[in-house]
């Protein structure tokens, strides 16, 4: 028993080192709509319900200005967003992120 224990006490030195996360970002405009965009994920093939508990609102898993950089993650991001569901009056969601390198209608 001993020997699972130091087995499990290195895993966590290790993860704590190399700091795991193991939370999806998930990109929606509006927090509220979060679940439902999971949905159509996992409607779309892109997630499997199992991922369900890992999905987290995109600004909670980074800062904005972190997603600016051109990194796996976000680019994994980008492609996310641009996954639409065909609805039933036919047209599809529009969850589609802007490019980053498109102007900033704000400013």
């Amino acid at each position: 028993m001993s020997r699972i224990r130091e087995h499990q006490r290195r895993m966590e030195q290790l993860e704590a080192v190399n700091k795991l996360d193991h939370r999806i970002a998930i990109y929606v405009d509006d927090r509220k709509d979060l679940h439902t965009r999971i949905d159509a994920l996992i409607a779309a093939g892109a997630l499997a319900e199992e991922d369900r508990p890992r999905c987290v609102f995109w600004l909670d898993y980074r800062h904005h200005s972190e997603w600016q950089s051109d990194d796996e993650e976000t680019r994994r991001l980008d492609a996310q967003a641009r996954i639409t569901l065909p609805s039933v009056t036919g047209s599809c969601e529009a969850d589609a992120r802007p490019p980053r390198d498109a102007p900033d209608a704000a400013l």
